[in-house]
Parts: C-alpha cells; sequence; structure tokens
C-alpha cells in the first residue's frame, strides 16, 4: 500500500487531492509515524498536494499537530459530526500533557454528541 501510494504521489502525474482511507493499515507503529514524515517531506517540496486521511491509530495523530485532527462522530438520528480535536472542552487543560493520540485514546468521541446537543442548528 505505501509503495503505491508514494509511487502515486511522487509519480509523473502529480495529484493535487489525495485521499486515504484507514492510512495504518497494516503499518507497524514505527512505519506509520515514518509514513507520515515521508508524507510531510513530499508536501514541502509540493506544497499543493493536500492529503486527507482517516485513522483509528492514535500513533498516526501523535505524529500530527492537533489542530490538524477532525473528529467524526455518528449521532443516533443517523447524522455525522466533524470537530477539531482542539474543540474538545478539555483540550487547553491538558495539551501540554498528552500527545494528539493520548488525548484521543481518553476522550474518545462522544463529546462531539455533546457540543452538538448545545448547538443543534450549527
Amino acid at each position: 500500500m505505501v509503495l503505491g501510494l508514494l509511487t502515486a504521489i511522487m509519480g509523473p502525474l502529480k495529484p493535487r487531492l489525495v485521499l486515504l482511507d484507514d492510512i495504518e493499515l497494516s503499518l507497524h507503529p514505527a512505519a506509520q509515524s515514518r509514513l507520515i514524515a515521508a508524507l510531510r517531506a513530499i508536501q514541502k517540496r509540493d506544497p499543493q498536494l493536500q492529503i486527507i486521511a482517516t485513522s483509528h491509530s492514535p500513533f498516526i495523530l501523535n505524529d500530527l499537530d492537533p489542530k490538524e485532527v477532525r473528529m467524526t462522530y455518528l449521532a443516533d438520528n443517523g447524522f455525522a459530526r466533524c470537530e477539531k480535536l482542539t474543540a474538545h472542552p478539555e483540550f487547553e487543560k491538558w495539551k501540554g500533557l498528552m500527545a494528539p493520540g493520548e488525548f484521543w485514546s481518553s476522550v474518545g468521541e462522544d463529546w462531539i454528541g455533546k457540543l452538538a446537543e448545545a448547538a443543534p442548528n450549527e
């Protein structure tokens, strides 16, 4: 998967947008970190490349800036909501004490549903 991804991104027909589902699939945690580092290096050389990826790995999140992380929540009514990790009510308190993956692992996504209840028309 990684070889195909890097070949596509670095090949002669350079994409402007890359969408990746479960970017961590079949990768050891150390390899996940190296993949993020490689993608960052590619983006540094090609700043117009936008990468959007999903992940269930706290190891991936640990290599991201918390401002880059978006969480999703599926409400009982079937609607999905997306929220920044930094929007968590406790984020400011814990940001210096935990890496993004640790924070996400401890708070989960249910808090997004509580935000939605407070602002249902958003």
